[in-house]
């Protein structure tokens, strides 16, 4: 049985960016957070953004959008 994903992350190759997603996400009303990377996955900087489940629509388009012209590593469902 597959448990069912709680949380949608996001990794960076740089800092910057994830900080910079934290910005455009606070103006865009999407819950989360910074945090440590988690085990199971691995990026550049260390930091990812996580929000819960029921806003991954909104944070892919987000992070599709030019405007916010941010730079990810990956998006994960964990």
């Amino acid at each position: 049985m597959t448990a069912t994903p709680k949380h949608i992350i996001v990794t960076f190759h740089a800092t910057i960016e994830a900080f910079a997603l934290k910005e455009a996400c606070e103006a865009a009303g999407i819950e989360g957070r910074l945090r440590t990377i988690p085990r199971s996955l691995s990026a550049g900087c260390g930091l990812a953004w996580a929000s819960p489940i029921e806003h991954a629509g909104e944070l892919r388009a987000l992070l599709a959008s030019e405007t916010a012209n941010i730079d990810y590593e990956e998006i994960a469902e964990l």
